[in-house]
């Protein structure tokens, strides 16, 4: 993700960063941990890439019996929680 000008407050500049997420899933809050985001720093605002919103939903569902996850993706190294390659993409 490249940083841009914040659509919410159009003072910010939104950068990526990593962020604790915490979800509802069937009752029950589940905390996912390294998360990756753009964040205004001005405002607050968080932005999600569309394959992370869905990744962090699916580490929600498949958390049985555990109440905090680590965000995880195929690029990711162990121990390292971590956001896809800052590569361009098409």
């Amino acid at each position: 993700m490249r940083s841009f000008l914040c659509p919410e407050c159009h003072r910010g500049t939104v950068r990526p960063t990593y962020v604790t997420e915490a979800v509802d899933q069937n009752g029950r809050r589940i905390v996912v941990k390294g998360v990756p985001v753009g964040l205004c720093p001005r405002c607050g605002q968080k932005y999600f890439e569309h394959r992370v919103a869905d990744r962090v939903k699916e580490l929600a569902s498949c958390s049985v019996g555990r109440r905090t996850v680590l965000y995880t993706n195929e690029h990711a190294v162990p121990g390292v929680p971590d956001a896809s390659p800052d590569e361009d993409e098409p």
